[in-house]
């Protein structure tokens, strides 16, 4: 069974890519802490599509993210020498921790997406 389990903050400002056959994906890594205080592990993830364009939108650097996902591995030559790679496939996010208005990754989101909806810091009218 190959089946990965992360919690953790995304360490970059995410940018949406697009393959030459227009599918969309995004490469980020993800810092999960170690029981350790001040040690943490650093992984590579890659999502693919809606998943990508889902996290694009509402994740953004030092968000909290849960993934689920599996390991992929590959390898390339650089300067003569076969370099190897190890990457998070992502099959399923969750949102953790808590969500505020204007939080990292929410910069597509700052308007409110219902027209005529109160202002969270209006009164009521009843």
């Amino acid at each position: 069974m190959n089946k990965v389990f992360l919690q953790g903050r995304i360490t970059k400002d995410l940018t949406l890519q697009t393959t030459n056959s227009q599918k969309s994906y995004l490469k980020f890594s993800v810092a999960v802490n170690r029981r350790k205080k001040d040690e943490s592990d650093f992984f590579n993830c890659i999502a693919w599509e809606k998943q990508a364009e889902f996290i694009n939108n509402w994740f953004g650097k030092g968000a909290q993210i849960t993934i689920v996902g599996r390991l992929l591995t590959g390898s390339y030559e650089s300067n003569g020498k076969k370099v190897y790679t190890t990457e998070v496939a992502i099959e399923e996010i969750f949102f953790c921790g808590k969500y505020e208005k204007g939080s990292p990754g929410q910069q597509n989101q700052q308007q409110n997406q219902y027209a005529g909806a109160p202002d969270e810091n209006e009164e009521l009218p009843f």
